[in-house]
């Protein structure tokens, strides 16, 4: 498995919200990035030039990570060493980070607003391999 940098790309949001989604990746290296006046794009790009690992992702503080899933994109991308990256899917959590809705399961009850004032979401994950193979 290749080693993986997480960039958590911060603006203005609550610090419980940046709290909860350090932990939801905490067993994972993790770089905190001002975003500044910098485009969410701009940043993006700029992690993964910043970057010495083999595969870098991105989240906002107000994300919820479900650590679980970034083992086996690892593994899947070890794998299919042709692969750019891999995706995954959300899932639906409560405000002690329990899952009340898995990855695998249609969308249902989504309600925007829920992003909005709270950060129930446990997000989806994009992993980028910065070196071809």
């Amino acid at each position: 498995m290749g080693s993986l940098d997480i960039h958590v790309i911060h603006r203005a949001e609550p610090e419980p919200w940046l709290l909860q989604c350090l932990r939801s990746i905490a067993p994972y290296a993790y770089r905190v990035i001002a975003a500044g006046d910098r485009t969410t794009a701009a940043n993006r790009a700029r992690a993964i030039v910043d970057s010495n690992a083999e595969f870098v992702a991105w989240v906002d503080p107000d994300d919820w990570i479900d650590a679980a899933q970034i083992a086996p994109m690892l593994d899947a991308l070890a794998a299919r060493p042709d692969a750019a990256g891999a995706f995954s899917a959300e899932s639906l959590a409560d405000e002690r980070g329990n899952v009340t809705r898995p990855a695998d399961t249609s969308p249902g009850d989504w309600r925007p607003l829920s992003q909005i004032t709270s950060p129930r979401y446990a997000h989806n994950l994009t992993i980028l391999r910065r070196r071809a193979a």
